[in-house]
């Protein structure tokens, strides 16, 4: 299990790894708190959540086949056996939401995955807090490779918001969302369809629990 927090999700990610601890407690945790921390990490100002692709990528440089990262509001509500074994199957989870890629990657983005803004518009968006690997798999290692690529290139910088057009003159981008919107694009590019949530009431886990 890799995750990363600092500031005050110090203390949000702490309910997390409590809660792994109770459902998998031989589980091996990495919990990241500085950038720094990250073998050839750039800051999250250099580039939006690149410490994702680096953390993980460390961790598999470890040796671990299986890796699960969690964004640290995430919170563990039962043993997670059988998704593990659903990730296997596919090699990769990573959840579909309600959007369109279209609406939330800007023009450099496309640009670089070659897809114009009438097809991303087509294409589901992803929420890339909760992804799960297993790298015996070919489509987990293509999906890697294609995603810290794209980090690699600046794909992930980019404005939350287009309000001052900043990302696309395009009215239907509403702004750029960094990891989220190069994986939902490597993905498509891969053939690979996002998945079912395993979020919510009476699923794997719960997220941004307020009780803390």
């Amino acid at each position: 299990f890799v995750s990363y927090s600092d500031g005050g999700y110090v203390k949000i990610q702490n309910h997390l790894l409590m809660s792994i601890h109770k459902y998998h407690p031989s589980a091996v945790i990495f919990a990241f708190h500085s950038t720094k921390d990250i073998p050839n990490c750039p800051t999250h100002k250099e580039s939006p959540y690149a410490f994702k692709v680096y953390a993980i990528e460390y961790v598999r440089s470890l040796g671990y086949d299986i890796v699960i990262w969690l964004d640290s509001p995430y919170r563990m509500t039962k043993p997670i056996d059988d998704w593990i074994a659903m990730i296997s199957k596919v090699g990769i989870y990573i959840q579909r939401d309600g959007w369109a890629c279209g609406q939330w990657a800007n023009d450099r983005c496309l640009n670089y995955f070659d897809v114009s803004r009438d097809e991303a518009m087509k294409i589901s968006s992803v929420s890339a807090g909760l992804q799960g690997y297993d790298f015996r798999h070919p489509n987990a290692v293509a999906f890697f490779d294609l995603w810290k690529k794209a980090c690699q290139a600046g794909m992930f910088v980019g404005q939350w918001k287009n309000d001052k057009k900043t990302e696309s003159q395009d009215e239907r981008c509403l702004g750029h969302r960094h990891d989220q919107s190069c994986a939902e694009l490597c993905l498509y590019k891969l053939g690979i369809e996002p998945q079912d949530w395993v979020i919510g009431d009476n699923k794997f886990f719960k997220d941004w629990i307020t009780d803390y």
